[in-house]
């Protein structure tokens, strides 16, 4: 089985050198090592040719100018040649054992479409401080969940598909490819089909992380975007051929995680009432109320200590 790891970048010259050396320090390395510039401005393509004359396996390739993160993934997956593709963010990080211990779970489970492990995240420059996500799914060893025990799992608010992830690369293409008219939830929707269809691997082990910086890309994006971005994908569940995906993604509770900003969307929307039942409106409904609360909560437990220190 032949794997390939991708790393796209744009303006990350700060973090994306740490990206590279993750890869190149795994304990098992990917038999394709794919860097793609998208257009940077940035120092980063000086830094990323220099690391690579160091080490000339990596095939590293340049946008002549910026088209996107999601077209230049789909010319990424187009080019490598793996069965099993890895994207890495160039502001996140592979741990030493990432490619190992996906392919030991691999061996398990060989006809997984999707892998993930533990979402866990560092903030800044804090590499040696990587933390657990506070909420996540915990299974006592490597666990294969495919339509029930995975409906079941999503339902939890515990588990989710996180970028990194390791996928089939014949799923990709099969199930769309990235898709703009998704924006920043592409990764989202199509790593929650692949589970849909083929079932997701999950590692119980922190083999990755994320970054958590003030220029993450994903916080620069509007609600109206988003907005636009929920819509979409849920005319598309209503079509050939996605339309058998519907009813998985409807049990899954998925949108829960968008919390109170999809309560409201949906509210606006009947036409996409049928995504969500009793249960899902049941939990929207409780964490708008959390959210509105949280102010006053917040101003009460402030007059309390005050109040005791009188």
């Amino acid at each position: 089985m032949k794997t390939s790891v991708i790393i796209i970048n744009y303006n990350y010259q700060d973090f994306v050198k740490d990206a590279i050396y993750s890869v190149l320090n795994q304990t098992v390395a990917p038999n394709e090592f794919i860097i793609i510039d998208d257009g940077s401005t940035d120092n980063s393509r000086a830094l990323i040719q220099e690391i690579v004359k160091k080490h000339p396996h990596i095939r590293f390739i340049k946008n002549e100018e910026n088209i996107g993160i999601t077209r230049t993934t789909n010319k990424a997956v187009e080019l490598a040649s793996g069965d099993y593709i890895g994207l890495l963010a160039s502001d996140d990080l592979y741990l030493p054992n990432f490619i190992e211990k996906n392919l030991m779970a691999l061996n398990k489970y060989p006809d997984t479409g999707i892998l993930c492990s533990s979402f866990s995240y560092f903030r800044d420059e804090n590499i040696n401080d990587i933390k657990p996500y506070p909420r996540s799914f915990n299974p006592p060893g490597v666990t294969f969940l495919k339509e029930a025990p995975l409906i079941k799992a999503m339902r939890s608010y515990k588990f989710w598909i996180p970028s990194p992830a390791f996928f089939r690369r014949s799923l990709f293409f099969e199930l769309g490819k990235y898709n703009e008219l998704f924006g920043e939830y592409t990764d989202f929707f199509l790593f929650a089909l692949m589970s849909f269809h083929s079932g997701v691997c999950f590692i119980p082990e922190i083999i990755c992380a994320a970054r958590i910086h003030k220029n993450q890309m994903s916080k620069n994006i509007s609600l109206k975007k988003r907005r636009n971005s929920w819509g979409y994908f849920l005319r598309i569940l209503s079509t050939h051929p996605y339309k058998k995906y519907k009813t998985s993604f409807k049990k899954s509770h998925l949108l829960i995680l968008f919390e109170t900003p999809v309560l409201y969307y949906l509210l606006k929307n009947p036409q996409f009432w049928s995504f969500a039942d009793y249960s899902l409106w049941k939990k929207l409904i409780a964490a708008w109320k959390k959210q509105a609360l949280k102010p006053f909560i917040k101003k009460l437990t402030f007059t309390k200590k005050i109040n005791t220190a009188l």
